[in-house]
Formats: C-alpha cells, structure tokens, sequence
C-alpha cells in the first residue's frame, strides 16, 4: 500500500499541482519549479519528521509527507499571487515570497532541532 500511496503522490506533486512560477515567467516556469521542489522535497520531510518516525507506519508517513508537501506548494502558490499583486514588479514579488518562505522553513528548522534535542535528553534519563 505504501508505494501506492507513494506513486500516488509523486503523479499530484509533479501533474495535479499548480506551476505557481507560470504566471510570473512562463518561459522558465518548469524549472524554476524543479529548483524549488529541492526545498519543498527536505522542508516536508523536516515537518513530517515531527510527528512521524520512520518505520512505524510507512503508509501513514508517506500520507503525512504528501499532505504536507501540498500544503506548501499552494501556501507558496498564494504568497507569489499575494507578492505580485502587493507590487507589479517581479523581483519585489520574489523577494517578498523568499522572505516568506525562508522564514517558514528556518521555524520548521528550530522545531526540528529542538524536538530531536527532547528525544536525546529523554533517551539519557532513561
């Protein structure tokens, strides 16, 4: 069941997703997609590490993941439209996304650490 859920959610991440780059450059949309599934792909990861351990449940996990990684490529979706409508000019637009983003992914960092340093501390009382 695992790799079910795992092809499934590899075909809505690369098919069913929405580009959030085509309306910005479209040109260079397809890649510039690519590059950022680079940050999505291990800040999901980092996120559904939180809750899940690998080997409880590898379906449960790659569920976990695939809801995730959805949840922000659309939150990165709507923090582009809601860039480019603040300002028409498309550097702004990305500066403010990464801005964003940067601060989203350096909080889903701290948690990560400070949850794995709990684990440690909780395994030496033991």
């Amino acid at each position: 069941m695992y790799v079910i859920i795992r092809f499934i959610g590899l075909i809505i991440r690369q098919f069913i997703l929405p580009n959030p780059f085509e309306t910005m450059w479209p040109e260079r949309a397809f890649v510039i997609n690519w590059a950022i599934g680079l940050v999505l792909l291990p800040t999901s990861y980092a996120i559904t590490g939180r809750w899940y351990h690998r080997g409880e449940d590898p379906m449960v996990g790659s569920l976990m993941f695939n809801f995730i990684y959805i949840c922000l490529s659309l939150g990165l979706w709507g923090i582009l439209l809601l860039a480019k409508a603040i300002s028409d000019n498309k550097v702004a637009a990305v500066i403010i996304a990464s801005v964003i983003l940067g601060i989203v992914v350096a909080i889903v960092l701290i948690i990560r650490h400070l949850h794995k340093k709990k684990r440690i501390e909780v395994k030496s009382q033991e």
